[in-house]
């Protein structure tokens, strides 16, 4: 081997496989409005099976970094919401199911800034996901399959996820108030 070429170690490389998934997810929900509707479905198994692997296989392979902690609820985020919009757009979900299904995210994200307005920037930062959160965004995405397969018939889910994420809005707003 000479000086130009180097071996990279296979665990800089394993260490780099959750945040890809987690890139791939966030590249794929900023684009799936321009993807045709025949890819929906596709992009849709793709967007969760990244969701649930690249959590999955930083933990088992020890590989937790500060970019996926970061990066992993932001890409959720932007596919659950673009794909939801680009539901919206085409008539597949309503506005009402959009904002309940979205209640938690809605939640963080006001919360957030008002924080964030406050200068108290590290107070969301510092609390760990909790289960019910988890099973929000497990919720939304299973609500997102529906669509495209069940069209209207998909408002039991709907409304389903919209409880579990309202439940999931006042966890977070419980546990914040009871921080130290």
């Amino acid at each position: 081997m000479n000086g130009i070429q180097r071996a990279v170690p296979v665990k800089s490389l394993r260490s780099q496989v959750p945040n890809t998934l987690t890139v791939s997810r966030l590249l794929l929900g900023l684009g799936f409005p321009w993807l045709p509707a025949q890819l929906w479905l596709p992009a849709l198994i793709w967007g969760t099976l990244s969701e649930f692997l690249d959590g999955f296989l930083a933990r088992r392979m020890k590989v937790v970094s500060a970019f996926g902690q970061l990066m992993d609820p932001i890409a959720d985020k932007i596919f659950v919401m673009t794909a939801a919009l680009t539901f919206l757009q085409t008539g597949w979900i309503k506005l009402h199911e959009l904002l309940f299904m979205a209640t938690r995210d809605i939640f963080v994200a006001v919360s957030s800034l008002i924080l964030l307005l406050l200068g108290k920037s590290s107070a969301f930062r510092d609390m760990a996901p909790a289960r019910l959160g988890k099973w929000a965004t497990a919720f939304q995405f299973a609500a997102l399959f529906g669509v495209p397969i069940l069209r209207q018939n998909n408002t039991i889910l709907i409304y389903v996820t919209g409880l579990i994420s309202a439940l999931a809005a006042i966890d977070y707003a419980i546990r914040f108030l009871q921080r130290p």
